[in-house]
């Protein structure tokens, strides 16, 4: 649900570059780096330099340089960070992930697929 919120704003948004403001630079929005770094995931290595490439674009969210709806930053941010639990290890919880891309649906449609998803596994 992340990624295809992300498709849709890839293919509905205009803007594909951001300035980032402490060197005054242009930063052009790689718009492959969510699909690149689920496909990591998918192969549980990193072959296309995703850790690096993640650098600016989240440093930009966190200063506010490069900015998203609310629920476009929390389907990147999980996208981000299910790269971070299974290639770097760098994150200790899994459930931020899950609220990350829940929070994508709205609070009402969230609670409907996470009902869904632990009825599933039961």
């Amino acid at each position: 649900m992340a990624y295809q919120l992300w498709l849709s704003y890839v293919s509905n948004n205009g803007m594909t570059e951001y300035c980032e403001t402490a060197a005054g630079t242009m930063q052009e929005i790689d718009f492959s780096l969510p699909h690149d770094a689920i496909e990591a995931v998918i192969k549980g290595k990193d072959e296309l330099n995703i850790k690096e490439r993640y650098l600016e674009p989240v440093t930009a969210l966190q200063d506010q340089d490069l900015k998203f709806s609310s629920d476009m930053e929390m389907a990147y941010c999980s996208i981000y960070n299910l790269y971070q639990y299974h290639i770097n290890e760098k994150l200790d919880d899994s459930w931020i992930i899950v609220n990350q891309a829940l929070s994508v649906l709205g609070e009402d449609d969230s609670i409907k697929y996470f009902e869904a998803a632990i009825n599933n596994s039961i």
